[in-house]
């Protein structure tokens, strides 16, 4: 893969994760649908997803999507550091070695590239 794809790439792990981050933060931000739609981590959730979604395209216009997806599949490994970090949620052994695999899967098939 170019140093362009690769950037796309991890343009869009960064963005999805970032989005979920928001989303966390906007459904924690009260009760009730008000409080939910009026919160602003939940539109910056919606502009970050929008953003990886036309950064998605460009992706998907230059490298298979049998390669691409799967390796957009490393914001799992993203979202679960976030969540340890900035949630302390605490994340069980099963759930790092599945981030594990995931990270080793994304390394085979990104050499296939």
């Amino acid at each position: 893969m170019t140093a362009t794809e690769v950037t796309l790439i991890a343009a869009v792990i960064l963005l999805t994760s970032a989005s979920q981050f928001g989303q966390k933060k906007a459904a924690d931000a009260g009760s009730g649908f008000a409080a939910f739609i009026s919160s602003k981590w939940l539109w910056l959730a919606l502009a970050c997803m929008g953003t990886a979604l036309l950064l998605w395209f460009a992706v998907l216009q230059r490298v298979p999507v049998g390669i691409a997806y799967p390796l957009l599949s490393l914001n799992i490994l993203a979202v679960t550091l976030l969540a340890r970090v900035a949630f302390n949620e605490r994340i069980g052994r099963k759930a790092w070695w599945g981030c594990l695999c995931i990270v080793l899967g994304a390394a085979l098939l990104g050499g296939q590239a």
